[in-house]
């Protein structure tokens, strides 16, 4: 998951270094609402793909995890059951 944030912002940055160089002016000649306006952009898909891919994780390893615990309840009740029989 951190790779991606840092991915997605590496190329945000590369975007906009790249459409600074291709100005004539360089990134002097991007105006404050140009830039703003790419940040929040940036942060508009951002905050979301990051608040949906820790959804799916966490749902993911709760599932796994839950099935592991009743697993292991039942055969915890096996084994009582085993050694009480004994």
């Amino acid at each position: 998951m951190i790779n991606i944030i840092i991915s997605f912002t590496a190329g945000i940055y590369e975007g906009v270094k790249f459409k600074a160089e291709a100005a004539p002016d360089g990134i002097i000649n991007l105006s404050f609402g140009k830039i703003m306006l790419i940040i929040g952009v940036g942060l508009a898909i951002l905050i979301p793909l990051i608040s949906l891919i820790f959804f799916l994780l966490h749902r993911g390893f709760s599932n796994l995890y839950g099935r592991y615990l009743v697993k292991l309840n039942e055969t915890i009740q096996e084994l009582d059951e085993i050694g009480d029989g004994a």
